[in-house]
């Protein structure tokens, strides 16, 4: 369970440096970001499970040979991840929880954003 918060951690952090480039350039555009923030979030979520499917798999099917295959690789680097070793208990969880602390500070800031906006049309 602890190697599977630092592979969900990497797939938030591949999600994250995927769409952020986006958001930038909509925040930059003042442009609404309801849209990209909720598919950022949704994106990074998703590669987050995604990259932890060798772990369920391996925990369903109970044989974890097949896991340092090379075709793995497509589960954003598993059989890399797993052969490094990391404290994955403490270093997962504290990606993990960046993150979501990231994906909320950024959600704040475009609620202040927004009510700047009204704010000021008034």
């Amino acid at each position: 369970m602890a190697q599977s918060t630092l592979h969900f951690s990497f797939g938030m952090l591949v999600g994250s440096a995927y769409m952020l480039p986006h958001l930038w350039r909509k925040w930059k555009q003042d442009s609404p970001l309801a849209k990209t923030i909720g598919a950022w979030i949704i994106i990074s979520s998703a590669l987050g499970l995604y990259a932890t499917l060798p772990s369920i798999l391996r925990r369903i099917l109970g044989s974890g040979e097949w896991i340092t295959s090379w075709w793995v690789n497509v589960f954003l680097f598993y059989p890399l991840i797993e052969r490094l070793d990391l404290p994955s208990i403490a270093l997962g969880e504290l990606c993990t929880a960046l993150i979501f602390v990231a994906q909320y500070a950024i959600i704040l800031l475009a609620i202040f954003r927004c009510i700047k906006k009204v704010n000021s049309e008034i």
